[in-house]
């Protein structure tokens, strides 16, 4: 029984260790560095993620966000949906991009998200990807469709 209740706790202690590491790597350096980046980076650029500039068979592909107006009203509407949501920081935008991190609930690990504006057709390309690693679990996918469902009920997107 001792050894059982010593096992249990060397395994809940690496588990502690673990989670330390992961959230201590998060809120490092981000992903991103604020720019006209031009082309939005890849997965294969940084951590595990999504990205509408990957080849749409990659497991990694999301679609972009399709505007009924301007990407750039798109952009405005996002910046005031994502200022106003305590779940994000930093959020910033110039004319044809927004960045901004978010903050996951549990534990406080920080993604790195960015709408990049482009015409013929007005869309959002999209790159969101997890500072921690590989540990995405389809957090980004999910917050990017949730905000997609938000931005079709406000008449933004299509």
């Amino acid at each position: 029984m001792e050894r059982t209740l010593l096992y249990l706790f060397g395994i809940i202690c690496l588990a502690a260790i673990i989670v330390t590491l992961l959230v201590w790597k998060s809120r490092s350096t981000p992903q991103l560095e604020w720019a006209d980046l031009g082309n939005l980076p890849t997965i294969e650029d940084h951590a595990l993620g999504v990205s509408s500039e990957v080849s749409p068979d990659d497991p990694a592909y999301i679609e972009p966000l399709l505007c009924r107006g301007h990407a750039n009203y798109a952009l405005e509407k996002i910046e005031e949906i994502l200022s106003t949501d305590k779940a994000f920081l930093n959020v910033r935008r110039n004319e044809t991009q927004l960045q901004a991190i978010a903050i996951s609930p549990w534990l406080g690990l920080q993604d790195d998200i960015l709408f990049q504006a482009r015409t013929d057709p007005e869309r959002l390309e999209i790159y969101a990807a997890s500072r921690a690693g590989p540990m995405d679990l389809g957090a980004n996918r999910k917050r990017i469709e949730e905000l997609r469902e938000l931005l079709r009920q406000l008449h933004v997107v299509k």
